[in-house]
C-alpha cells in the first residue's frame, strides 16, 4: 500500500511502538472507508442527482421531478431545479399559447385583407359603372336641351306661322265682308 510509509513515519513521529502498526493501519483503513462510504451516500451521490437533473433540464426535459428528501443546500439546489423546469415549460407553454393565438390573429387579418380586396375591387367597378351611367346621362340631358333647344325655335316658327294664318284668316274676312257689302250694293 502507498500509505504504509505514511503510517510509519505518523507512528515514529508520535513515538507509537511498530508492533501495533497493522492494527494502527487496519483501523486507519476502516475509518477511511467508512468515511468515503458516508462522502459517496450523503454528496456525491446527491450531487450527481443534482447534475443529472441540471442537465435534464437544460436538455428541455422538463417533466423530470427527482426528489431528495433534504433540508440542506443540496436539497435546496434541487429543488430550485425542479422549480426552475416547471416554470421553463411553464413558460413554453405560454409561449406556445401565444403563437397559436397569433396564427389565428394573422389568420383573420389575412382573411379580412382579402374581402376587404374582394369589396374595393368590387366598389371600382361599381364606381366605373355609375360614372359611365353619369357620362351617358349628360349625353342623354345634352341631346334632351338640344331637342328642347330644337322645338322651342320650331314652336317659334310656327307661333310666327300661326300668326301669319291667322293675318291671313283676318284678310280673307275682311275681304269676305267686302265682297259681302259690294255684292249687296250691287243687289240694291
Amino acid at each position: 500500500w502507498p500509505l504504509w510509509p505514511l503510517f510509519l513515519g505518523m507512528a515514529a513521529w508520535a513515538g507509537l511502538p511498530t508492533a501495533n502498526l497493522p492494527l494502527l493501519a487496519l483501523g486507519s483503513a476502516a475509518v477511511i472507508a467508512l468515511l468515503d462510504f458516508w462522502l459517496q451516500a450523503q454528496l456525491a451521490r446527491p450531487l450527481q442527482l443534482v447534475a443529472r437533473q441540471a442537465a435534464d433540464v437544460a436538455a428541455g426535459q422538463f417533466d423530470a421531478n427527482v426528489r431528495l428528501d433534504r433540508v440542506d443546500s443540496i436539497g435546496a439546489i434541487l429543488r430550485s431545479l425542479n422549480q426552475a423546469g416547471l416554470n421553463v415549460r411553464a413558460l413554453v407553454a405560454d409561449v406556445g399559447e401565444q403563437v397559436h393565438g397569433l396564427q389565428a390573429v394573422s389568420s383573420q387579418l389575412e382573411a379580412a385583407n382579402a374581402d376587404l380586396g374582394e369589396r374595393t375591387g368590387q366598389t371600382s367597378q361599381s364606381l366605373a359603372e355609375a360614372a359611365s351611367a353619369l357620362t351617358e346621362l349628360t349625353a342623354s340631358v345634352g341631346q334632351n336641351a338640344h331637342t328642347a333647344s330644337e322645338a322651342s325655335h320650331s314652336a317659334g316658327v310656327m307661333g310666327q306661322a300661326a300668326s301669319q294664318v291667322n293675318q291671313l284668316v283676318g284678310q280673307v274676312e275682311q275681304n269676305m265682308r267686302q265682297i259681302s257689302q259690294s255684292s249687296g250694293q250691287i243687289g240694291e
